[in-house]
């Protein structure tokens, strides 16, 4: 049992610093987000869209999509805050877990105009987007059920 806890404790820390990297990464971009705006856009030759408008777009995108990656990386914190407490099968992670899908179908909103206006390669982070959005539905309904049989459980003793 030490074991299995040491594990969890380590798993918990590793996925902390992962969370901290991404938000650094994340900081870095939307910071320099104006000259990779220009750059990937002087590299698209799009010319029914006047060039500012395009990085007016690019970045407002960005900073929206940078809002959204912030609040679903505080929801993957407050999971694994609850995780370490061993409340694991509660309430609050079901609705953590619905806002994190939700989070997930925002972004691919998002990289579904990213593919629309510049890049066909931008297709390939709505799928996934919706892919992670509906596992994690998925496992919004195991938690629910979970949740639920639980609660069934404790009625019967």
């Amino acid at each position: 049992m030490e074991s299995s806890s040491k594990h969890i404790r380590n798993s918990v820390l590793l996925t902390r610093i992962l969370i901290l990297l991404i938000a650094l990464v994340a900081m870095y971009i939307i910071i320099n987000s104006i000259s990779i705006a220009t750059e990937f856009i002087d590299s698209r030759n799009i010319t029914s869209i006047s060039t500012q408008n395009q990085i007016i777009l690019a970045c407002g995108i960005g900073y929206i999509g940078f809002v959204v990656l912030l609040r679903l990386l505080y929801i993957v914190n407050q999971l694994l805050v609850n995780i370490s407490k061993e409340n694991v099968f509660i309430t609050e992670n079901v609705n953590l877990l619905r806002h994190a899908s939700l989070c997930c179908l925002a972004g691919s909103v998002l990289a579904f105009v990213l593919a629309a206006i510049w890049s066909k390669l931008f297709y390939s982070i709505v799928f996934a987007a919706i892919f992670f959005a509906l596992i994690i539905r998925i496992i919004q309904n195991i938690f629910q059920q979970a949740i639920r049989m639980k609660d069934e459980l404790d009625l019967t003793i």
